[in-house]
């Protein structure tokens, strides 16, 4: 992939695959709760907002990510349609610069495999969300991300990638239950839910 066909697909084929796929399959496990604040990690040039809002029913979208300029072009874009709904942050999933028990929701859509500190990534997650919150996921594994024409087109931390069983132990171990069964593809990729207790 060039630059250019990367930049194609993100501004395409990832929100579709991310409205209709996706969000489904991580619906279908976690159920719909609306209402409330949602919080994307890693939302990127925003098109998670519309989805937030229209499929999982929250009243109010928080994306944060670690580009500026990502963020500047999603408040752009999303930002102006909603201002009093959707918001847009600079900040790292490592440390939330948000209280305890501040959002219904967290949703994750394939961006713990870019973080080295993913296991506190969950932790921080945990936090924020409130008692019965649930953490909505889909995420690539390492048999797909070390594989030799994803790691020819895309850099990531190779030495920190996990399969579906460490994931799942991780999520458990920071403090979520599982809902349902998760949907997992081999080791390629993964999508479920998991509750923060009440």
């Amino acid at each position: 992939f060039g630059r250019t066909t990367r930049r194609r697909f993100f501004a395409t084929v990832r929100p579709f695959l991310q409205r209709h796929l996706e969000a489904s399959l991580m619906l279908r496990a976690g159920g719909h709760r609306p209402g409330g604040r949602y919080l994307e990690l890693g939302s990127g040039l925003g098109y998670g907002a519309p989805i937030a809002l229209d499929r999982f029913g929250a009243d109010q979208f928080v994306g944060i990510d670690v580009d500026a300029d990502l963020v500047e072009r999603a408040r752009a874009v999303y930002g102006t349609q909603s201002p009093e709904r959707v918001q847009f942050e600079v900040a790292n999933a490592v440390e939330l610069p948000f209280a305890n028990n501040s959002f219904r929701g967290v949703l994750q859509y394939a961006m713990l495999h870019h973080v080295r500190a993913w296991r506190t990534v969950l932790a921080e997650t945990v936090r924020v969300l409130e008692p019965g919150g649930v953490l909505y996921f889909e995420e690539f594994l390492e048999g797909l991300i070390l594989a030799r024409p994803i790691k020819a087109m895309f850099p990531h931390p190779y030495d920190t990638q996990f399969s579906s069983k460490e994931l799942l132990g991780a999520i458990e171990d920071a403090g979520l239950k599982l809902m349902g069964k998760p949907l997992i593809i081999g080791q390629l990729a993964m999508a479920g839910a998991a509750q923060k207790p009440e």
